[in-house]
């Protein structure tokens, strides 16, 4: 993980850098994967860690919601909840953004210029659409 810089679109077309430490064009592929990127993730999240400290409201905001949701995509991916816990959390996730967050809210769920929102791109990149493909061959 550098320190490199992201960027992407909020609602208004402003561009807003998106930090290495959310990279949703990072595929996980293997569990080894997987697994140490749920530890960077669960480090990332923890009260005390200060990395996120270093961006603005808004950008710290989507970043601990989109490491928020990554977590439990993760989580799923390893075994460590099923797939009814995991509609769970997130929909959970969802409602508690739309009510208490609504601008993070919008962001997670618009539409990008491969019409995915960033909702997806994190599904994406944990569990790679092409991994699902090959399963059902």
């Amino acid at each position: 993980m550098g320190n490199e810089q992201r960027t992407s679109t909020d609602e208004t077309g402003q561009p807003v850098r998106q930090p290495a430490v959310f990279n949703v064009n990072e595929k996980i592929f293997g569990n080894e994967q997987a697994k140490r990127r749920l530890d960077q993730v669960e480090d990332l999240l923890k009260p005390d860690n200060q990395t996120l400290s270093a961006l603005n409201e808004q950008e710290r905001e989507r970043t601990r919601s989109g490491l928020e949701i990554e977590h439990i995509w993760l989580q799923f991916k390893l075994g460590v909840i099923t797939a009814e816990e995991k509609r769970y959390q997130l929909s959970s996730k969802f409602d508690e953004l739309e009510q208490g967050k609504p601008t993070v809210a919008t962001w997670l769920f618009q539409k990008n210029e491969r019409n995915l929102s960033m909702v997806e791109r994190i599904r994406n990149k944990v569990m790679p659409p092409m991994l699902f493909a090959e399963k059902r061959k």
